[in-house]
């Protein structure tokens, strides 16, 4: 028979054995190490000469939160500037290896996933998904995170069933349900809503359109223009909704209606999805690219949006009217002087 002091040992070995969450004054060395880490780096330029510094503080705080943001840091540098994906997918694999925190490994295996798919490797992006759903159930971001992950490696679908799963997080019950500490006004819940309601069917209409279902795809976009539309100033969708709906309608023979919604991402957003299929949809209507500068130069001044004319001051405080500035290059900087 085991004494009460053998089970008291026994407890604490299995308590370190499952780990535990870091105590503050833990994380207070964690900050601590990441603020002075930054002071050596910000002394630095080479991404050579950074990157050795990034991947010793993950190894020396495994499992932290700010051991995953120095991953992406070592991500960029290791990608964009120092051409070496292999290097990257490495480390983000072995700093996978070492976290144990289940939302961490899930923000962890979303980068691990997005350089195995880059680099034309194998994925398995519904295991990094299901990993945490073992633990708890994923939330309407992480499930959006999972959608663009997917959409990126086109894992068409994944990205169908989780942009299912979010219709259940679009509505005014779940939206408050997330925010149970905040007193939002209807209509702020109502936007919230409806941008919500945007993203799960631009996603479904998306994985259907990629998947063949264009039936389905059409559907689901009908659903779409009942849905107050997400842009900002210029006219920009927030979502790949009008790129979806594009693709589509060239697979089914609609260049010009094609064109018509590849037109904002394309010409006012410079997305090269959208900007490739105005090009198709433009080719295909004219059997050729002769003229497509001109004609995407009149579509771009047909579509954008007049700016109301305004008065500011200059630098030296003279008063400056946006439309005594016509035919002249402009400058307009905004900041905020706190």
């Amino acid at each position: 028979m085991m004494s009460r002091s053998g089970v008291f040992v026994l407890s604490l070995v299995l308590v370190a054995a499952m780990g535990c969450t870091p105590t503050e004054p833990q994380k207070a060395d964690v900050e601590t190490a990441f603020d002075q880490m930054w002071e050596t780096l910000d002394e630095l330029e080479a991404p050579e000469d950074r990157v050795p510094i990034l991947e010793q503080f993950i190894a020396d705080h495994p499992d932290t939160e700010r051991a995953e943001d120095a991953l992406g840091d070592v991500i960029y540098y290791r990608t964009e500037e120092m051409d070496d994906l292999p290097g990257a997918f490495a480390v983000a694999r072995a700093t996978l290896a070492q976290t144990s925190d289940p939302e961490l490994r899930f923000k962890i295996g979303l980068r691990v996933h997005d350089l195995s798919a880059r680099s034309g490797g194998p994925t398995d992006l519904a295991a990094v998904a299901d990993e945490l759903a073992t633990h708890r159930d994923l939330g309407f971001v992480e499930h959006l995170d999972v959608v663009e992950a997917a959409e990126k490696s086109g894992s068409w679908d994944v990205m169908l069933d989780h942009a299912t799963v979010m219709e259940a997080f679009a509505n005014e019950a779940a939206f408050r349900a997330a925010y149970p500490d905040d007193d939002f006004s209807d209509e702020r819940v109502e936007n919230s809503v409806n941008r919500r309601r945007a993203w799960v069917l631009a996603y479904q209409g998306g994985a259907l359109t990629n998947l063949g279902r264009l039936d389905e795809a059409q559907e689901v976009f009908l659903e779409a223009e009942e849905v107050p539309a997400v842009t900002d100033f210029v006219g920009i969708p927030e979502t790949p909704l009008d790129i979806y709906r594009g693709q589509a309608a060239l697979l089914v023979g609609q260049p010009e209606q094609a064109a018509e919604y590849f037109a904002h991402d394309a010409l006012m957003g410079g997305n090269p999805i959208a900007v490739q299929g105005l090009k198709d949809a433009y080719v295909a209507i004219n059997e050729g690219e002769n003229g497509f500068q001109d004609y995407s130069l009149a579509m771009r001044r047909r579509i954008a949006r007049p700016l109301a004319d305004v008065t500011l001051a200059g630098y030296s405080g003279d008063l400056v009217t946006l439309s005594s500035m016509i035919g002249k290059v402009m400058v307009i900087e905004f900041w905020n002087p706190g």
